[in-house]
């Protein structure tokens, strides 16, 4: 179980709306948006559980909680995604996989 909460910069990923959010937002830029996801950079951390947190996760007995924030750049470098995740501990996992 997670809590997801993505901010996109308006004045570059226009044209979003219930459907393309529902869908897959990532797919609305690369087919009608004129820019490249170009970089992302990425924090792994934990931190003391909030009172939200107690709320939306099922923490049980933990009192903290592993969380991703990843900002993603365009093509101009400009910042157009800020994204916060925040895990239940005993089901945070990093994985990654890179390709050169």
């Amino acid at each position: 179980m997670m809590s997801d909460t993505s901010y996109f910069k308006k004045s570059i990923v226009k044209g979003l709306n219930e459907k393309i959010i529902a869908g897959s937002i990532y797919d609305h830029i690369k087919q009608n948006l004129d820019f490249k996801i170009a970089a992302s950079k990425s924090i792994m951390k934990v931190e003391s559980a909030k009172d939200s947190d107690f709320k939306e996760l099922a923490l049980g007995k933990n009192n903290c909680v592993g969380i991703l924030e990843n900002a993603v750049y365009n093509d101009m470098g400009k910042l157009f995604e800020y994204t916060t995740i925040r895990y239940i501990p005993n089901e945070y996992a990093l994985i990654s996989f890179d390709q050169t």
